[in-house]
């Protein structure tokens, strides 16, 4: 089922975003960037997943409401039961409904992650952090302008 997939998905993200940021964040940020290209890679890759997969959520607002459609028909029904192995367990969709609520769940996800890594690793300045966050968005910023000026030209 897909909703399976993508509670996994969200754990994943979490996890190995947590994993890249500590070894991006290890040292000042175009050091850590330019000696671990193929890990700033990935979490750029993150980056792209995340807004991708909000940008889906915000054009099909009805998923939270389909989400308590499901839930509540779940409860209702005793032929749920016998579907145990194909449907997710109510933790599961609990959790998921709570996810789907925010207007940007995968982002407020990554910014948690964020948070949770600064507040866990009070070793390592902030500095390195904000800077590794700031360079990515800046590098961004500056792929999407080259884009549009060829796309212009």
């Amino acid at each position: 089922m897909k909703i399976k997939g993508e509670e996994k998905a969200v754990v994943s993200t979490q996890s190995t975003g947590m994993a890249l940021l500590n070894a991006l964040c290890a040292v000042p940020s175009m050091e850590s960037l330019e000696s671990h290209q193929a890990l700033s890679k990935q979490f750029a890759m993150i980056l792209d997943f995340v807004l991708a997969f909000d940008d889906l959520k915000m054009t099909n607002p009805s998923i939270q409401n389909d989400f308590s459609f499901y839930r509540r028909m779940r409860t209702r029904e005793k032929s749920f039961a016998n579907m145990e192995e194909h449907t997710v367990t109510n933790e599961v969709a609990n959790r998921m409904s709570m996810f789907y609520a925010y207007p940007t769940p995968m982002l407020k996800m990554l910014s948690s992650t964020v948070s949770t890594f600064v507040q866990k690793n009070d070793a390592l300045p902030l500095e390195h952090t904000t800077d590794i966050l700031s360079t990515m968005a800046n590098l961004c910023r500056c792929m999407i302008e080259d884009s549009q000026a060829e796309f212009w030209d």
